[in-house]
């Protein structure tokens, strides 16, 4: 037999495994667990080892008389010719499209499966399930003792078919179909004796994102995203069943905005209750707040803008840390505070200006602690108006000040609320 003789019936007993997976078919016990498809694809029934590409030939089976035929040589590493088998499913290596059934026919489907334990033996207990693990293939490093980038890994896809719209769009009346649902279930546990037998657990279902990878400068670990795009809801748990997550939720839903150059901020909450972690930046000649010498003054920045309604502060704590100059006259100290109002130009800090975090006595020089918590709920009712802003705000006696005052401001404010709705 010639060696494409050979390779021509290798190849056909490949195809043949294959067909016997999809469509039930017993397998010749004398057959090896691991065969390869046209050097493009492995089916195996253990983890995957080593599995490079070599030059071969693609086969493909012709449904109707049952004759393998060669339709590409030379092939290395990748489908270079689509791939189509039993009219049901196709294989490329480029996107694929129009690809269907006969003219009123609809879609054929395909189904993959491991086989199930096999039936327990007198005397023995149930068998495991087989495995299915797929996967996107890992992408190579860089050659071996040069510094060569590695390349990415391939990318796993899971998408359900979009809806047929209807024939006609303007003027008709034929709806359109709905998108195909995707569903990840895993397997219910096993019942258990009822004597003093215990239930199996149920299947967990694990989503991860894969670490960062370390370097002189390490990466940043993947996210996970859901209902990002367009989804119009997204539903976590069911009614009466807890659902636990290990962090916090970031949202930006009805959150407010930030002042460019003043801070930066995470939001955390859901949608009603809101977390606002503000880090200041008030810092150089164009962000610190600036109190002239020669009189008592006070003055300050805004730094975040709520959003329209009316707004219940929660609680509020501010970490910052201060730096000032020319505020350290006779030993004293001077005033700061949040507030919904800027402060006015004078030596202290009162009412609006100091209704979020109250004026809080803090030592001139450098980087001094500014330390306060507010734990009673704040009502500031801004529905139909202006929408409600923070400012950080700044009082010194002349008393006190050397000389034109400078003050800088960083650490951070966190700051719970509630937005009560506007009209």
């Amino acid at each position: 037999m010639t060696t494409s003789a050979k390779w021509m019936a290798a190849s056909a007993v490949c195809w043949l495994m294959l067909l016997a997976m999809i469509v039930g078919c017993p397998t010749p016990d004398a057959e090896p667990e691991r065969q390869k498809v046209g050097h493009g694809m492995m089916v195996d029934d253990s983890t995957f080892g080593t599995f490079t590409a070599t030059t071969g030939t693609i086969t493909t089976l012709n449904s109707t008389t049952g004759n393998i035929t060669t339709v590409n040589t030379g092939i290395v590493g990748s489908l270079t010719n689509s791939l189509t088998l039993m009219g049901s499913v196709k294989f490329d290596d480029s996107p694929i499209s129009g690809f269907a059934g006969a003219a009123d026919t609809a879609g054929s489907a395909i189904y993959a499966q491991t086989q199930g334990g096999g039936a327990a033996g007198t005397g023995n207990a149930g068998r495991v399930g087989a495995l299915l693990d797929v996967r996107g293939g890992d992408g190579s490093t860089g050659a071996t003792g040069e510094d060569e980038n590695g390349a990415v890994g391939g990318a796993l896809v899971f998408v359900a078919g979009d809806g047929g719209g209807s024939g006609k769009v303007s003027g008709g009346t034929a709806n359109g179909a709905d998108g195909g649902a995707l569903g990840f279930g895993s397997g219910a546990g096993g019942a258990g004796g009822l004597g003093s037998g215990t239930g199996g657990d149920g299947g967990a279902i694990t989503i991860d994102a894969g670490l960062a990878g370390v370097g002189d400068t390490s990466g940043t670990a993947g996210a996970i995203a859901i209902g990002t795009s367009s989804a119009e809801s997204v539903t976590l748990g069911r009614s009466g069943k807890a659902v636990t997550i290990g962090g916090n939720i970031t949202s930006t839903v009805g959150a407010g905005a930030i002042v460019a150059n003043k801070c930066t901020t995470v939001e955390t909450g859901n949608g009603m209750i809101h977390q606002t972690t503000l880090t200041f930046t008030l810092t150089g000649a164009t962000h610190d707040l600036n109190l002239a010498d020669g009189a008592d003054h006070g003055t300050g920045v805004k730094v975040y803008d709520f959003p329209a309604g009316s707004i219940v502060i929660l609680g509020a704590t501010i970490n910052g840390l201060i730096t000032s100059t020319n505020a350290e006259g006779g030993g004293a100290t001077f005033p700061m505070a949040l507030g919904s109002a800027s402060a006015g130009d004078e030596a202290t800090l009162t009412g609006t200006e100091a209704d979020i975090i109250p004026s809080t006595a803090v030592d001139g020089g450098s980087a001094k602690d500014l330390h306060a918590t507010v734990a009673a709920p704040i009502v500031l009712v801004n529905a139909g108006g202006t929408d409600l802003d923070l400012f950080v705000n700044v009082a010194i006696t002349d008393a006190v000040s050397t000389g034109a005052v400078t003050v800088e401001v960083t650490g951070t404010a966190v700051i719970t609320w509630v937005n009560l709705g506007d009209y």
